[in-house]
């Protein structure tokens, strides 16, 4: 399924974005979802109309029907500033209030402008059907150090282009304010850019360390699901293990630091018919998790628990993040 129409009015809109709504709906999305569909269309089809005066769309799913994606394009002056248009109340014309690209951002999993001043603007997004909960799930203790204010500890689930899970944990060097300040960065970085290799991802942030004079550094797991397919890259005092037929496979971090001694990066592949479990932790999780995972037939969240009650350090924030896998029942 393949459609392109023209945009040259409200009345194209109107039909447009009723279309995508039935598509949307047809794939499998709540009724809420596919509302928030059309409004964050809706938004980008009437800037096309206010900015450029025509355009044209392309939609259709991929990945077997679980990713709906949406082109627009148009042909007007370009956008000047990029994230100046996104920000809340910002627009060019007087008769706008600038909500138009804030909002569609958010509506969508993956949202992309593209302009050149002079030659248009196309705007890509996709919204991505959620996994069955019986097919991935997961549980997390995030938990910061009783002797500080915040948390220096993060952590990140993304399922993305309908067949695509990525994993981690981060660790700001050290506790408190200048720690969480690295952590929730870097956790930015990465879900902004979450369909890069995880070398990129990696590097991404080890740079915006170094570019913004951070006063830490950090460590940090990162893992990407493709079915059975499992790719790990880990940076300093950070590990996990996949856990398949009750055997457990350990995730080895490399040694260093972002921002300060970042090695030649290696991603680990590794093999595990599902169903498995994937378990990762920062440092104030003890290594002997890896030695002693919690039963698998208790939930996901129970399981998290029960790896902090058990094996967290006396000080040091904390993280232990627990998935389960199984693409038969996705």
């Amino acid at each position: 399924m393949n459609k392109h129409y023209q945009i040259e009015n409200e009345t194209d809109i109107f039909s447009i974005r009723n279309e995508v709504g039935l598509v949307a709906g047809k794939m499998g999305f709540n009724e809420f979802a596919c509302s928030q569909i059309v409004l964050g269309l809706s938004e980008i089809l009437y800037n096309v109309i206010r900015h450029a005066g025509q355009g044209a769309i392309t939609f259709f799913t991929k990945s077997n029907h679980k990713v709906l994606k949406i082109k627009v394009a148009d042909n007007g002056d370009g956008v000047e500033d990029i994230e100046q248009a996104k920000q809340e109340g910002f627009s060019t014309l007087k008769s706008s209030l600038g909500l138009g690209l804030s909002v569609a951002e958010r509506t969508f999993d993956f949202f992309k402008i593209e302009t050149l001043p002079g030659k248009g603007t196309t705007v890509t997004m996709e919204k991505y059907l959620p996994y069955a909960e019986a097919g991935f799930r997961y549980g997390v203790v995030c938990i910061k150090d009783d002797r500080y204010l915040v948390n220096g500890d993060e952590w990140l689930v993304k399922i993305f282009d309908g067949d695509k899970i990525l994993l981690g944990v981060i660790d700001g060097t050290g506790q408190g304010q200048a720690a969480y300040q690295v952590s929730s960065a870097l956790k930015n970085q990465i879900l902004q850019n979450f369909k890069q290799p995880l070398e990129a991802l990696i590097q991404n942030c080890d740079r915006y360390i170094r570019n913004n004079t951070l006063l830490e550094g950090a460590t940090i797991a990162l893992v990407k699901i493709h079915e059975s397919d499992i790719q790990f890259l880990g940076i300093g005092d950070t590990h996990g293990c996949i856990i398949n037929n009750k055997k457990t496979i350990p995730l080895i971090a490399q040694p260093g630091q972002l921002g300060l001694n970042l090695p030649r990066l290696i991603v680990q592949h590794f093999y595990a018919p599902d169903p498995f479990r994937i378990i990762l932790c920062t440092d104030g999780i003890k290594n002997q998790v890896t030695e002693h995972p919690p039963d698998e037939t208790w939930p996901v969240q129970a399981q998290a628990n029960t790896i902090f009650n058990q094996y967290h350090r006396p000080y040091g924030d904390a993280t232990a993040l627990v998935s389960y896998y199984n693409k038969d029942l996705l």
